[in-house]
């Protein structure tokens, strides 16, 4: 039989006792700093995008831009890459890459 002063195993949800988050002094200046940014914006995103794009602009730091890594076909025989996630006949790999299903 259980006691009633007995540990549980499992944790009572919503119970107001046993909270897990904390109110930060810091995690609630932040969010008040971006409520009274987007505020001044109108909640408008681009607007919001377009004023910091012009901030990282002249912010005189070096912003760089790579091109993505887009994935190459390669001819494979169907029995060779029977095992791959794209099917048989045809394999995906990234340039410079291990293929490991060759």
């Amino acid at each position: 039989m259980l006691d009633c002063n007995q540990r549980r195993s499992v944790r009572r949800k919503n119970f107001p006792e046993m909270t897990t988050m904390t109110e930060d002094d810091l995690v609630l200046e932040v969010r008040a700093a971006r409520e009274a940014y987007c505020e001044r914006f109108g909640y408008d995103l681009k607007a919001i995008v377009r004023d910091l794009r012009a901030k990282q602009r002249t912010g005189g730091r070096q912003v760089v831009r790579l091109e993505p890594r887009r994935p190459v076909a390669t001819n494979v025989s169907p029995t060779e890459s029977a095992d791959a996630p794209n099917g048989p006949g045809l394999d995906l790999a990234l340039p410079n890459q291990p293929n490991k299903y060759k």
